[in-house]
């Protein structure tokens, strides 16, 4: 319960993170992940179009940092996230041999 509690506030600090701004384009966020994020793969062609974000354009250095900051919190979250959940199956791993000897 302790680790699963942890996980959650984690998950809900990294969801507040990104539902904080009100525009992503104004800080740069949906343009990263449309030339080099999660959005490369995911994203139809045509969909990418009618955004048009001109090449030319570049981030803003507050951009650039607001970005930054907000990836190195996410990597953050979600490493702490991985050994949330390795602890748990650790402690799942203990309880099957224990429940294993003793339904032979």
């Amino acid at each position: 319960e302790e680790l699963k509690s942890i996980i959650m506030v984690n998950g809900k600090h990294a969801v507040d993170i990104l539902f904080a701004h009100d525009d992503n384009f104004a800080n740069g966020s949906n343009q990263a992940s449309i030339k080099e994020g999660r959005f490369v793969i995911g994203l139809d062609e045509d969909v990418k179009e009618s955004f048009q974000i001109n090449e030319m354009e570049k981030l803003t250095n507050p951009m650039k940092s607001r970005l930054l900051n907000e990836s190195i919190e996410y990597v953050s979250v979600n490493t702490r996230q991985v050994e949330l959940y390795k602890a748990i199956l650790s402690e799942i791993n203990t309880l099957q041999g224990l429940l294993h000897v003793k339904c032979k």
